[in-house]
C-alpha cells in the first residue's frame, strides 16, 4: 500500500533537486499564506522556533557565516574585511571598524568604532540624549 518512512526519505533524497522545485513552486503561489503560517508558528512556540535555529546555525556554520556575510556585503560599496584605521566619530584609531548604516534606508553612512556605533543606536532612539542628559545632571 503505502510507503514507510524509510522509503518515503530515501526517495526524497534520490530526488532532491525535483522536490527542492516542487517546494519553491509551491511557496512561490503562496508565498503571503506561508509568511502568515510561519510567522504563526514562531509566535506560538518560540522555545521551538529557536531550538530549531540553534540546529541549523550548528549544523550549518559556514552558511550562516556566508549569509550575514552578504548582508553585510550588499550594504558596503566595496565588499570585504572591514577597514582598520580611525573612526569617523571620535577618531580613534582601531583594528577593525563597523559598518554605520541607516536601518531604513541601507545607506552607509561610515565606518565607526564599536562604542561609538553602540553608543549611536541610543542616540537615534527618539528622547535618549534628553533623558541621559538629565540623569547625569541628577546624579552629579
Amino acid at each position: 500500500m503505502g510507503q514507510t518512512p524509510e522509503q518515503r526519505r530515501a526517495w526524497r533524497a534520490k530526488n532532491r533537486d525535483k522536490v527542492n522545485a516542487q517546494t519553491r513552486a509551491r511557496y512561490a503561489a503562496n508565498r503571503e499564506e506561508e509568511l502568515v503560517r510561519r510567522a504563526r508558528s514562531r509566535a506560538d512556540d518560540p522555545d521551538r522556533h529557536n531550538a530549531a535555529c540553534r540546529k541549523y546555525r550548528q549544523k550549518h556554520p559556514d552558511r550562516v557565516r556566508a549569509s550575514r556575510r552578504r548582508r553585510v556585503d550588499q550594504i558596503v560599496d566595496a565588499p570585504g574585511e572591514s577597514p582598520s584605521g580611525a573612526c569617523e566619530i571620535c577618531s580613534e584609531v582601531v583594528a577593525k571598524l563597523r559598518c554605520d548604516h541607516d536601518h531604513a534606508t541601507g545607506r552607509v553612512r561610515g565606518w565607526l568604532c564599536n562604542r561609538c556605533n553602540l553608543g549611536l543606536s541610543n542616540v537615534e532612539r527618539p528622547g535618549w540624549l534628553e533623558k541621559a542628559q538629565v540623569y547625569l545632571a541628577s546624579n552629579c
